[in-house]
């Protein structure tokens, strides 16, 4: 009577350990039916030789080993995949249908034909050194450069090719948003305006960064403009001018002795994240808008 006891005791651990390793531990078929077979190796005839293999029951009860790495890395993998597709793949937002934010605070006494250009030049309206916070230009002599747009106000850079991204605020310093491409052309070069964000009259700093790459070292200038409602049409179509045939006393936009035969403008809102683009010509004031570069 001892000895069926003992028997059935060692029967009910072998299909209690054999149950674990199977439903427990999650293993497939196969490994189900392997660990069974190997259970079934092993004879038991009595208490002694239980002790005996006890060893070898546990070893195949026991859990498989998980990698955990393995989801981290490939979370990492997926994140700079996004920012490949964040820096390669940019679709440039043209903003004739879309409404930018006009100050309704300024009434204007001198403005272009073209009423897309109203929200942005417009007299009176603000020019580098009228505040005396910056009189000298700023070189794009880097291999990119990093310029602030500010809230309530402007950038002006003029240079003969670019690439200009937006940085996301708070993301990874590497994750940039493409807002517009301007290819290299003979005797080209691009006057660019970029808009910052409205003014909130609050405390949250809303400037911005935009970042400059893909241009020929040294060949650009850049100014942060004063806080205000507009840029001054006035100083903004002087420049123009001096694309066109440099004057003496202008800071040159690298367009040589005999200036640039092609001249666009190009204006770019951050709110919005689109673009509008002008060829002028042949009169300062003839303006011509371009859906492609």
């Amino acid at each position: 009577m001892k000895r069926f006891l003992s028997c059935t005791l060692v029967a009910l651990i072998i299909i209690f350990l054999v149950s674990i390793s199977t439903i427990g531990c999650g293993l497939n078929k196969a490994k189900a039916e392997e660990t069974t077979a190997a259970s079934q190796e092993i004879e038991i005839k009595g208490l002694s030789e239980l002790n005996e293999n006890i060893e070898k029951l546990i070893a195949l009860s026991e859990k498989p080993k998980v990698t955990r790495t393995t989801v981290a890395e490939t979370t990492q993998a997926e994140e700079n995949k996004d920012e490949e597709v964040v820096k390669k793949i940019g679709e440039i937002l043209w903003g004739w249908e879309t409404d930018w934010y006009r100050s309704p605070f300024r009434e204007t006494t001198d403005q272009l034909k073209n009423e897309l250009t109203w929200e942005t030049l417009a007299e009176p309206g603000v020019l580098p050194g009228m505040d005396d916070t910056q009189t000298a230009w700023d070189k794009m002599d880097g291999e990119e450069t990093y310029m602030l747009t500010p809230e309530g106000g402007y950038l002006y850079f003029a240079i003969g090719s670019y690439n200009l991204w937006l940085k996301e605020a708070g993301s990874n310093p590497e994750k940039r948003i493409l807002l517009f491409e301007a290819p290299a052309a003979k005797e080209r070069i691009y006057l660019t305006i970029v808009r910052g964000l409205p003014a909130d009259n609050e405390d949250l700093d809303l400037n911005q960064i935009v970042i400059a790459t893909d241009y020929v070292r040294g060949a650009g200038i850049n100014h942060v403009l004063p806080i205000g409602a507009y840029v001054s049409l006035g100083w903004f179509l002087q420049q123009v001018d001096n694309a066109f045939e440099p004057q003496e006393g202008l800071e040159s936009p690298n367009c040589g002795d005999n200036g640039c035969e092609e001249v666009y403008v190009v204006l770019i809102d951050i709110k919005t994240q689109t673009v509008r683009v002008w060829v002028i010509g042949p009169e300062l004031r003839d303006w011509t808008q371009v859906n492609s570069i």
